[in-house]
């Protein structure tokens, strides 16, 4: 229970959930997260790394340095953005047609 004295809350969750065992799926959880983030840095360096050199001349794709401007980069980072608005109002039509 939480007891409020001078504006201080005083609870006794932080100490009940350090009581609570370290199972198998707490493990699974940090190495999967932890596998996923050295994967993700992996990817976003081998990217920095291509990058440069595809806007290089006499590269095999006819990618300019113009792309790096403002209006292409922000297309590109806001595109996926762009699909996930149908899904969430697909599911929301969904959910009211079921009643929810």
């Amino acid at each position: 229970m939480a007891q409020a004295t001078d504006g201080t809350i005083t609870t006794q969750i932080p100490a009940r959930m350090d009581r609570l065992p370290w199972s198998r799926f707490h493990w699974r959880v940090v190495v999967g997260l932890g596998s996923v983030w050295i994967l993700d840095g992996l990817e976003v360096t081998m990217v920095g790394n291509v990058a440069a050199r595809l806007t290089e001349d006499g590269s095999a794709l006819d990618i300019s340095a113009a792309f790096d401007e403002r209006d292409d980069a922000d297309l590109g980072r806001n595109a996926p953005l762009l699909g996930m608005f149908p899904l969430r109002i697909r599911h929301w039509l969904q959910q009211r047609r079921a009643g929810r």
